[in-house]
């Protein structure tokens, strides 16, 4: 039995585009683009000041006394838990989509990061 299939070539890319990974902008294309920093943990950090001084004035655990946290501290910790999950969540995606909408483009990509300096 024989199957006759079309054989996918790959696609040609129209043209070349470059990104340069920032610190002060997210990254700029080498077409003049420039992705803003979306500084998701200064957005969060009023609700994560306020959720820090409540569990501050609730009783927390006391290796010292034995004393056992109280529930209110522990929901207060979880909402603070939650809030960090929901800032690098929206690091993660906030990575995903530039690349995504460069690829979009159908150009052929490259990218450069920062030096990193160890003081």
């Amino acid at each position: 039995m024989e199957v006759e299939q079309a054989v996918k070539t790959a696609r040609q890319p129209e043209s070349t585009i470059g990104a340069d990974l920032g610190v002060t902008s997210l990254a700029v294309l080498s077409n003049g683009e420039v992705i803003a920093n979306p500084k998701h943990l200064e957005r969060a950090q009023r609700a994560l000041r306020r959720l820090q001084r409540r569990a501050a004035r609730g009783r927390g655990p006391d290796r010292r006394t034995g004393h056992k946290p109280s529930n209110r501290w522990r929901k207060t910790r979880a909402r603070i838990a939650r809030l960090h999950a929901r800032v690098a969540a929206a690091r993660r995606d906030g990575l995903e989509w530039p690349t995504g909408r460069v690829s979009a483009l159908g150009a052929a990509t490259s990218v450069r990061t920062a030096a990193r300096y160890r003081c």
